[in-house]
């Protein structure tokens, strides 16, 4: 076997020996004396050498004579089997450390990858992605998991702290033989519901299911708590990306969530801390002061209280009276209710002139003495006994009076106005007369110690220091941010309240379905006006649909985006003092855009409101 592979080395080793003579000649141009001797002897022909050199040299080129020897040495057996597995075990060596490299470089470099790979399949760049995330998301589920374990030891430990347990006194010494058992957790990046299983002997699920309970709960965790007692059981849900801080805006759509079993005059002030909703009930002020700067949200909040008892209530056991010496502007929108209570002849409820303050306020006082002659005719305390035992079916309504800005009334209507308020506010909670006085400018000569004294509740929003004293008597409403932050003060303390915020539709909405006797309410959390507002800070009047959805994406959907907007065109807003119309351009593809409206400009077609220039010839 070696001579055979020797003498076959030896063969090409001389052929092509040979070869590389011959192209020597031809390619050098040089015949040494030697050569052609050697060549005369021979008998051989120079010139015929030449020409088989030639001919040679075109089928095979001389440049790839070496590659040619080493082809055909490989070719036949000049290698062993050993270097030639060791030769392929380098390939394949180099082939693994290069998928190794790319595995390690490759961002997707996953188990799924290797598969796709060993399998021989062309890698699919989404459904990499897709089992990247799969597996991403399999990790965060497992310290969620892990993360809700911990928060379900505090849970228990609060519920044990705050007395629903079962404890044991025995020699003196009290232990905890039963605590709440919780069924099942459910996970997930956002919350972690837990299902309460049972609760220890003598405890009650409405108990666990109070509004104290899920703040104590969220103080100890550091994040919101919510509660839910359905036909499903008790459940606390706890907010993992939240904080405990009071939320930076609410919207009137939670009123929708008010006990119905709370009482005639409870109205939704806002939300606190954890998000707990505040009620209260006006019945135990009686009576409320509500103050603060111009834009601070003070007339938002008497809207609200407005709408929130009117929807509540009907005429018959519920009647208002407005006092707007803003010539009626503010609570314009209110005309026609059945709620308003008639004062004389010519009064429709709603006082807008200073002569008419006095004779209201005298036949108001009128009222209370009339009805404290029938509780004592009828032998009962109070408007409630009185409707509730003796006479269910005459009932007496409760009335509310509401300033929207008493400073003004008392300017222009002189001090008398002040001594006929105290006093009715003095002898009015039995009768079921209360009054809520709002006002800018709370400075001491105009909320005297009359006021002061038979008005125990107050609200303040942002004002300066010297008013927060005269109201608060402290200087905590200096500063409150943002837009309709306020301090709550009544016998219970102070409570950091962010009142909710009334769009104008919903107003419009609650006035409509008051006035029809429809109990569906349709409660929008964003009103033109609101969109106009920003576009004008943000956009530069520009209404672009994408912008405003991102804006106020938790609080209103794409299609009602669309539909808002749509609805806009070709109509006037007043914004901050100022009219503006909606314009949409030729061009589809632009966005729709807001511009200054001219004072001599028409009315408003679909709302029927005059511009102000009108308002001023009309009243001349």
């Amino acid at each position: 076997m070696k001579k055979m592979d020797l003498r076959w080395t030896l063969r090409l080793k001389r052929h092509a020996g040979e070869r590389f003579a011959g192209s020597s000649q031809e390619t050098s141009g040089i015949s040494t004396p030697s050569t052609g001797l050697n060549a005369d002897r021979q008998g051989i022909d120079t010139q015929s050498i030449g020409a088989s050199t030639e001919t040679h040299s075109d089928h095979i080129p001389i440049a790839d004579n070496d590659d040619l020897y080493k082809v055909r040495f490989k070719k036949r057996r000049g290698m062993t089997k050993l270097k030639r597995s060791m030769r392929k075990a380098r390939r394949w060596l180099n082939k693994a450390l290069a998928f190794v490299g790319e595995l390690i470089s490759n961002k997707y470099a996953t188990d799924e990858k290797i598969r796709m790979l060993v399998s021989l399949k062309v890698p699919d760049e989404d459904a990499l992605e897709a089992a990247r995330r799969a597996k991403e998301e399999a990790k965060l589920f497992r310290i969620h998991r892990e993360q809700a374990r911990v928060v379900e030891l505090q849970l228990i430990n609060v519920l044990t702290n705050l007395g629903f347990c079962h404890r044991v006194t025995h020699e003196n010494r009290t232990q905890v033989k039963g605590r709440v058992k919780i069924m099942k957790v459910d996970v997930s990046p956002f919350a972690y519901t837990y299902h309460i299983k049972s609760v220890p002997y003598g405890v009650k699920k409405t108990d666990m299911s109070q509004d104290w309970v899920a703040t104590e709960i969220a103080s100890t965790i550091g994040k919101k708590v919510r509660h839910d007692l359905d036909l499903f059981g008790l459940r606390y849900t706890v907010e993992v990306g939240s904080t405990l801080s009071i939320p930076n805006f609410a919207t009137f759509k939670d009123f929708d969530k008010m006990p119905k079993n709370m009482p005639p005059l409870a109205f939704y002030a806002g939300q606190t801390t954890n998000g707990a909703p505040v009620y209260r009930n006006l019945a135990e002020a009686p009576h409320m002061i509500v103050a603060g700067q111009t834009g601070g949200g003070k007339s938002n909040l008497l809207n609200g209280i407005i709408c929130g008892l009117i929807s509540r209530q009907p005429a018959t056991t519920l009647q208002i009276i407005l006092f707007d010496l803003k010539g009626g502007v503010e609570f314009d929108s209110f005309y026609g209710i059945p709620h308003l209570m008639r004062i004389g002849d010519d009064a429709d409820g709603i006082i807008e002139y200073p002569e008419q303050i006095i004779p209201a306020l005298k036949a108001i006082m009128d009222e209370c003495t009339k009805r404290l002659a029938k509780l004592k005719k009828g032998k009962v305390k109070n408007i409630g006994e009185y409707n509730r035992g003796r006479h269910p079916k005459n009932r007496i309504p409760y009335v509310i009076g509401i300033f929207d800005e008493y400073t003004t009334a008392r300017k222009l209507a002189g001090p008398e106005v002040e001594t006929l308020l105290s006093t009715i506010a003095n002898i009015s909670r039995a009768a079921g007369i209360h009054f809520i006085i709002g006002t800018q400018y709370p400075k001491s000569d105009v909320l005297s110690t009359l006021i002061s004294v038979n008005f125990p509740w107050r609200i303040a929003f942002n004002m300066p220091p010297s008013a927060s004293q005269s109201v608060l008597g402290n200087w905590d409403a200096s500063g409150l941010t943002p837009v309709g932050r306020a301090i709550l003060q009544s016998a219970e303390g102070e409570t950091y309240i962010q009142t909710p915020r009334i769009t104008n539709s919903t107003i419009k909405n609650i006035i409509d379905a008051v006035k029809n006797g429809d109990n569906d309410i349709a409660v929008n959390t964003v009103d033109p006006e609101e969109i106009i507002e920003w576009a004008l800070n943000t956009t530069g009047g520009a209404l672009n649909y994408e912008a405003i959805f991102n804006q106020f994406s938790e609080r209103i959907s794409k299609h009602q985006v669309t539909d808002l907007l749509r609805s806009m065109v070709k109509k006037t807003f007043d914004v901050n003092g100022s009219l503006y119309r909606v314009v949409q351009p030729a061009n589809p593809a632009q966005s729709r855009y807001v511009e200054l409206v001219d004072g001599h400009d028409v009315m408003d077609e679909e709302r029927g409101t005059l511009t102000r220039d009108e308002l001023v010839t009309e009243e001349e």
